[in-house]
């Protein structure tokens, strides 16, 4: 629908009345408002002004005006398409960007190898039993072959390393190939595959060759970490030695150099204390 139309304005105009259709007046009269949007000045005011006034001395100027806005019109609305297109794609980039996120999180989580890396020296770069395979034993396996009598199955547990490994075990320490956990949870046959498909769980690959390592390595196994003494942790080797302020940042960015990930750069003080404020109290600083 035409401008002219949705506003209902008369071909011929006798007289103008104040209040609403007077400030649209004031919207359609001059190209001056465009400069007073952008540059609110007296002059500026003062064009819009003299606009009006013509307008009261002649009410036909209106008529003229409506092509104009209705160009104004066209060129809003295709510039709202080309808002809308963009919010889109950085939409779309703020999804994968968040997926890139999530992948990078889980790898720093399970410690696999990028392709393309080395492995870096350091005991913090190696498998640990209480952060890299409980979990997967946890969350996977220990409610069909754990502690509880009555849930478990085959006789088997996996929470034992007597068990998991003894003459009914199904680890051989250094040899994944020769190890019936492996082959089970490798297999591609339904029937064998471990954990069942009618369990709801699936391993990832990644857990699966997070366990095939570990096995490979000898199976090491370890008790809860609350119930084990606290042990010094050698400090990791890293290549930006001028990056590092204390041993913690040499942890960090051993494992940030394992993923191929470069530190990000020191921000300032300003944006700290902004973030520690919202942190702590949930509020900016004042």
């Amino acid at each position: 629908m035409r401008i002219q139309e949705r506003l209902n304005v008369p071909s011929r105009l006798e007289f103008l009345t104040p209040g609403p259709f007077m400030t649209l007046l004031l919207i359609l009269t001059t190209a001056a408002f465009s400069q007073a949007t952008s540059d609110p000045n007296a002059e500026a005011i003062d064009q819009i002004l003299h606009g009006v006034r013509g307008i009261q001395e002649d009410p036909t100027r209106l008529e003229e005006a409506i092509p104009w806005l209705e160009e104004e019109e066209a060129r809003v609305i295709q510039e709202i398409s080309e808002i809308e297109s963009l919010l889109s794609e950085l939409k779309n980039q703020s999804h994968g960007a968040e997926n890139e996120r999530l992948r990078l999180a889980e790898k720093f989580r399970l410690g696999i190898q990028p392709l393309g890396g080395s492995e870096s020296s350091g005991s913090s770069l190696s498998i640990d039993f209480n952060r890299d395979i409980r979990p997967i034993l946890s969350n996977n396996c220990v409610k069909c072959h754990g502690p509880d009598e009555g849930t478990r199955k085959a006789g088997l547990r996996l929470d034992l390393l007597s068990d998991a490994i003894g003459e009914t075990g199904v680890i051989r320490p250094g040899n994944s190939s020769q190890s019936p956990l492996y082959e089970r949870i490798a297999t591609s046959d339904d029937a064998d595959r471990m954990p069942p498909p009618d369990s709801g769980k699936i391993l990832k690959p990644e857990e699966i060759a997070l366990l095939k390592k570990w096995i490979d390595a000898g199976a090491p196994y370890s008790g809860h970490w609350a119930f084990e003494k606290p042990v010094k942790a050698r400090v990791p080797q890293v290549s930006q030695t001028d990056w590092v302020r204390n041993p913690i940042d040499s942890f960090v960015l051993a494992k940030l150099e394992n993923l191929g990930i470069s530190p990000a750069e020191e921000t300032d003080r300003y944006t700290l204390i902004r973030r520690l404020s919202l942190d702590l109290i949930g509020l900016p600083p004042t």
